[in-house]
């Protein structure tokens, strides 16, 4: 079975099936209904046969398809079923494999599982050829280029790569301070640090004079040696002298200030008379604790049941509740204006004027359109067309004035049947009327008009 095809039982092109003129507007508005109703039975009819699961009828046997290979069906139904067949064999064949996370990984396809197997075998060094890394071309090259060296054992210590000899040859020099130069062991490091720290005396000469071991542990009475700073500590600690040490007293090293002190003249740079005794304290010394009063470590107190001023200002500069006036007669912005336009309300029962305009700016509509359309006037003094059309499609009365009997029916009036039996008319031109003067006689309303003919309807 395949899906219906659908001829029209009438064609526009056929006058008998649609004649030119209808006797009524029945007829023409069946006429042209017609074939919409078919197309729709149509159209349903289709879906009808597409839903259909009747088996043999039913929707997906009326859809054909292009067979391809292994599937020889022709249409949806076949195709499913022939697909069925596969999915219930190959549920018949199914198996599980226990290794089938290792089988996942292969990617080889058979040819390549019998080629491997055709040409497998086995070597005697294999542990040796696994740690072979080149490539065939690199095996081929190096057996191209194979040769021997006599100094091979020292070639084998070298250990520079070929860029590192070519820039060796390129910086290739002499010295002729060689042997003072081979006697240096300071490292490139050592040299730079020293370079940095290079500096002179003034007193070069006197430096020069102490000899290497010039040092002393103790103060003497020559001039050729120089006695540490221990050594001079302790000459003056026997002669008497202070034995505060800096590294004693003054630890963080401020230069001015000891450490501690057991008494001092100033406390934060303030002199004693600056601070308060304990006895100047109260007895209890007070039951106010910043943490209870002051929880915001400031220097004001969370909350007062009283105040002088409220934000800084005296109480006098504030409205009483008292002042201010019955809010109730009052109309609140939010609901007068929701739009927050500042200057306009959002609605009201009456106005002064519409749009910048007075009342008597505009007509009402049970003055001028009693009949209620709501785009018609009643009546109007002057219109620019009538009917749609211009004034200039119309003859006027003066012009038709003596005209009516000036037309002959066999010199001024050509009479043409048409189709339907409809009468048409024209006549030669009439003084003062260009165009001549077209007219059609019908029995009923035409469906549409030619421009510049008068229709008569005959009753």
């Amino acid at each position: 079975m395949s899906l219906t095809k659908y001829e029209f039982t009438k064609d526009w092109n056929n006058p008998t099936d649609f004649p030119t003129t209808e006797s009524s507007e029945i007829n023409v508005r069946r006429d042209m209904q017609i074939l919409h109703d078919e197309t729709k039975d149509a159209v349903h009819a289709l879906i009808d046969e597409l839903a259909s699961t009747t088996v043999g009828e039913s929707g997906a046997s009326n859809i054909g398809l292009s067979s391809s290979a292994g599937l020889a069906a022709t249409n949806v139904q076949a195709a499913i079923n022939a697909h069925n067949t596969s999915i219930a064999a190959l549920n018949v064949d199914k198996h599980t494999h226990a290794n089938k996370a290792l089988l996942d990984t292969y990617t080889q396809s058979e040819g390549d599982l019998a080629s491997a197997v055709e040409q497998k075998h086995s070597h005697s060094n294999k542990s040796l050829l696994d740690t072979y890394t080149q490539t065939e071309a690199a095996l081929a090259d190096a057996v191209s280029k194979k040769h021997t060296h006599s100094n091979k054992a020292l070639l084998d210590t070298y250990t520079q790569t070929d860029s590192s000899l070519a820039d060796a040859v390129t910086k290739k020099h002499t010295h002729s301070n060689k042997a003072l130069l081979d006697t240096y062991n300071q490292t490139n490091a050592n040299i730079e640090d020293a370079v940095l720290k290079r500096h002179l005396h003034t007193n070069i000469s006197a430096l020069n004079s102490v000899p290497v071991n010039g040092v002393v542990q103790t103060l003497g009475n020559d001039h050729t040696t120089i006695p540490t700073s221990l050594a001079v500590a302790n000459a003056l600690g026997a002669a008497g002298y202070g034995d505060m040490t800096k590294a004693a007293y003054d630890t963080t090293n401020t230069g001015n200030k000891v450490d501690t002190a057991l008494n001092a003249e100033k406390f934060g740079g303030q002199l004693p008379s600056y601070y308060a005794k304990a006895s100047d304290i109260p007895a209890g010394g007070g039951d106010m604790t910043k943490a209870a009063y002051a929880t915001q470590s400031n220097t004001k107190v969370d909350t007062a049941l009283n105040a002088e001023a409220l934000d800084s200002h005296p109480v006098s500069y504030f409205a009483k509740a008292s002042d201010l006036p019955n809010m109730a007669n009052y109309m609140q912005k939010a609901s007068y204006d929701s739009t927050l336009t500042g200057n306009k309300v959002d609605t009201a029962r009456n106005a002064e004027k519409l749009n910048g305009q007075s009342a008597g700016f505009y007509m009402a509509v049970s003055d001028y359109d009693t009949g209620g359309t709501g785009s018609k006037v009643d009546t109007a003094k002057n219109a620019e067309k009538l009917e749609g059309h211009a004034a200039s499609y119309f003859a006027t009365a003066s012009a038709l004035s003596g005209k009516q009997d000036a037309l002959t029916a066999s010199t001024d009036i050509t009479v043409k049947t048409m189709t339907g039996g409809i009468s048409y008319a024209t006549n030669a031109p009439i003084t003062g009327n260009a165009d001549g003067l077209k007219f059609c006689v019908l029995t009923s309303e035409p469906s549409s008009k030619q421009a510049g003919w008068l229709y008569i309807i005959t009753e």
